[in-house]
């Protein structure tokens, strides 16, 4: 990816956040955020690489690394961050359009220089509007297909006794800053079809939808 632009912070979030990190710890974050943006994607899930971007010994990384992890959804192989993946998913898909609306502006010259008549052009450029559109799609879909687990965790959801569930949304209540529900849990507590017990959602300040049927 391009350089980005500017990052988005906001203090009053980040503080509100962040409050129970030491200042070593605040600086490996804010480190750690620099450089996922910087770089535009995920951080390796390695610890020597880790140490290295937050300028720490590797035994004082390892020190902070649970901490850290709070804040990412961390897999195999990356750790991820949610609030800057959407950022940088949403300047990609700005400068997606703005490619997008200069191709279509071409064709549309050039078709009007090559005589065609302009409902036709009109046509033949609202196609292949709907055919970029289609792809930008498709590659939204796949960028937001979540990471691989690195375990603790049944994979099938479903199975999830009251300990796990309670597990996930302590993960999930922690922050308020970088909150990540990951899909392969379900819906969201609080929205229709969550699959968390209504009775731990609550627990957690959450209010469980119910699912009207119609009859």
């Amino acid at each position: 990816m391009s350089e980005l632009p500017y990052m988005q912070f906001y203090p009053a979030k980040y503080l509100a956040d962040t409050q129970h990190l030491t200042t070593l710890e605040h600086g490996a974050y804010l480190l750690l955020i620099f450089n996922y943006w910087q770089r535009g994607a995920a951080l390796p899930n390695d610890d020597k690489k880790l140490a290295t971007i937050t300028r720490l010994p590797i035994k004082d990384w390892l020190k902070v690394k649970p901490t850290m992890a709070e804040f990412f959804q961390v897999s195999l192989d990356e750790w991820r961050h949610g609030r800057i993946e959407a950022d940088i998913l949403a300047i990609d898909d700005r400068r997606s359009k703005s490619t997008d609306a200069a191709e279509l502006s071409k064709l549309a010259r050039q078709l009007r220089k090559e005589g065609m008549a302009e409902a036709d052009v009109k046509r033949e450029v609202s196609a292949r509007s709907s055919d970029l559109e289609a792809i930008r799609k498709e590659k939204k879909r796949k960028e937001n297909i979540p990471p691989t687990p690195t375990g603790g965790l049944p994979d099938n959801f479903l199975d999830f006794d009251e300990k796990k569930w309670r597990e996930v949304m302590a993960a999930f209540t922690r922050t308020k800053f970088d909150r990540v529900w990951s899909k392969r849990h379900g819906p969201e507590p609080g929205c229709p079809g969550c699959a968390v017990p209504a009775h731990i959602q609550a627990e957690f300040g959450f209010t469980p939808t119910l699912e009207i049927k119609s009859a």
